[in-house]
C-alpha cells in the first residue's frame, strides 16, 4: 500500500492533540514529534494489524487500517501505531501514536472491542509480520503513482 501525507496531515501528526496520545502512553512531546517528522521511516517497516470499515464516522466505503512499526526511541523499545484512512481514491496516513509493548498488546489482544474487523492480527502475529524482510522489488516502482506526496519504501525526510 502507498499512503500519502499532505501538509494538512503533517500538521495533524505533530499537533498537540496528537502528541497527547503518545504522552498519555509515557512518551514526551519531543519523542512524538520526532517520530511524526520521520513517518516515512516508520511507515516503511510497518506491518498491518487491523482493518475495518469507518463506522465511527458513518463512512462504510472508507477503510480504517492500523499498522504497527517497531522502533527504538531514546533507549526504549517501542511501537508506532499508525492509522491510515483508505478512501476510494487514495490512502492517507491519518495519525501516529507511540505505544509501549504492554499498551500494544492490550490494544490488539484486548477484549471488549466490538468493531467488526476485516483483519485483526494478534500481538504475536504482528511480531511475526515485523520480522519478515521488506520486499523492495524495483519492478513495483512503476506501479506507484508519481505523486510528490506519496510515501514509498526508501523515502527519507
Amino acid at each position: 500500500i502507498t499512503a500519502q501525507v499532505n501538509a494538512r496531515q503533517r500538521g495533524k501528526l505533530t499537533s498537540a492533540k496528537a502528541a497527547h496520545k503518545s504522552m498519555n502512553n509515557g512518551f514526551t512531546r519531543f519523542e512524538h514529534r520526532g517520530i511524526s517528522s520521520k513517518i516515512a521511516e516508520a511507515w516503511k517497516w510497518a506491518a498491518e494489524a487491523r482493518s475495518s470499515p469507518d463506522i465511527k464516522n458513518g463512512q462504510p466505503d472508507v477503510t480504517i487500517r492500523r499498522f504497527v512499526s517497531a522502533l527504538h526511541v531514546n533507549g526504549k523499545d517501542t511501537f508506532a501505531w499508525i492509522t491510515v484512512k483508505n478512501g476510494k481514491k487514495r490512502a492517507r496516513i491519518y495519525s501516529v501514536e507511540l505505544v509501549n509493548e504492554e499498551k500494544l498488546r492490550e490494544t490488539v489482544d484486548g477484549v471488549g472491542d466490538t468493531t467488526p474487523f476485516v483483519l485483526h492480527r494478534s500481538f504475536a502475529e504482528i511480531l511475526e509480520e515485523l520480522a519478515k524482510p521488506v520486499n523492495e522489488d524495483v519492478s513495483l516502482e512503476n506501479s506507484i503513482p508519481q505523486n510528490s506526496n506519496a510515501i514509498k519504501p526508501g523515502d527519507e525526510f
